[in-house]
């Protein structure tokens, strides 16, 4: 239901918007005239120009001046069309352009056309402008978003330049931050890759190190334990000191036969086979007629148990290392 009436006028450059609620609208140059033109905007100064009842919810053409060819949205106006949301009646040679916006309002809220003139804000006007490209108008939408840009436009520009530098300023500085904390993190990733390659490469070096520890102490311990030998035997097997020994000989090599002192020097040297020539530079040999040529020795060593010996290996195996009586 068509409780008013968006009037908005193009004369050349010029733009007005009017808000009508009159149950018969009138447009034109004359006096009468509910919406009144300059007469210059009026070809022939016509007193009516188009007029504009309200019947059935809905504004309708009652009357218009015939001589003046106007056009409802591009086609020819005729008596009793219906006013609808966003139509154009215009001049054929498009110097006067009417739009109509109906609006549905309670009474309380829709003011009594009072005085000659309404003033209606820019924004209202710019939204009746807009309306005619929407579909479906939404008064609400429209308005709020006219509202805003209205508010916009008030603002100082000097305000609009600071606030977009301060929003630049906390973009830029979000970005930066950003940046940087990425930057950081990757370098702190980077050293602690670093330090955990230092920390396994010390860690070899420790373990080498304690390989090499452990064989020193091995060494010193057997070191130690040599040096310790002989007063360990002594304290553990002191009372059972023993006396060895021995005769050894010598035998040719390759034939095994022992090595004999020549013929004896004296009756009493034949006599005794175990006696050594006076001669130390006596050659032996195993062809000799004499006696066999045996050397004793004499050791110490010490009784261990389960009938074992201890005892040096020049004692045991190689006495003859150190008789000096072998080495002639």
């Amino acid at each position: 239901m068509a409780s008013g009436l968006v009037v908005h006028l193009e004369v050349g450059r010029e733009r007005h918007t009017e808000l009508l609620t009159d149950q018969l609208i009138r447009i034109g140059a004359g006096e009468a005239s509910t919406l009144r033109l300059s007469r210059d905007a009026v070809p022939a100064a016509r007193d009516l120009l188009i007029e504009l009842a309200r019947e059935d919810s809905h504004y309708k053409v009652s009357d218009f001046d015939p001589t003046l060819d106007l056009t409802l949205n591009g086609d020819p106006l005729r008596e009793g069309a219906v006013i609808s949301d966003g139509d154009k009646v215009q001049l054929p040679a498009g110097a006067l352009t009417l739009r109509f916006f109906p609006f549905e309002a309670p009474p309380s809220l829709v003011p009594e056309r009072r005085g000659a003139g309404v003033h209606v804000a820019p924004f209202i006007e710019q939204a009746a402008l807009e309306a005619e490209a929407t579909a479906r108008r939404d008064d609400a939408k429209v308005f709020l978003r006219e509202f805003t840009r209205e508010l916009v436009r008030e603002i100082n520009v000097s305000t609009k330049v600071i606030v977009f530098l301060f929003a630049l300023a906390i973009v830029g500085g979000s970005l930066y931050l950003g940046f940087a904390g990425f930057r950081e993190l990757k370098q702190s990733r980077r050293r602690l890759e670093e330090q955990n390659a230092e920390i396994a490469r010390l860690n070899d070096q420790v373990k080498q190190s304690q390989n090499k520890f452990n064989e020193v102490t091995q060494t010193n311990n057997d070191i130690i334990n040599s040096l310790s030998l002989a007063p360990t035997i002594r304290a553990k097997f002191g009372n059972g000191v023993c006396l060895i020994a021995g005769v050894y000989v010598f035998v040719e090599p390759g034939t095994g036969r022992p090595l004999r002192y020549p013929e004896a020097a004296s009756p009493e040297a034949a006599a005794d086979p175990n006696a050594a020539p006076s001669d130390q530079s006596t050659i032996l040999t195993p062809d000799g007629k004499g006696a066999f040529a045996e050397f004793p020795y004499v050791g110490t060593g010490f009784h261990v148990g389960g009938g074992y010996v201890l005892t040096n290996r020049h004692v045991a195996s190689e006495p003859w290392a150190a008789d000096e009586r072998s080495m002639v």
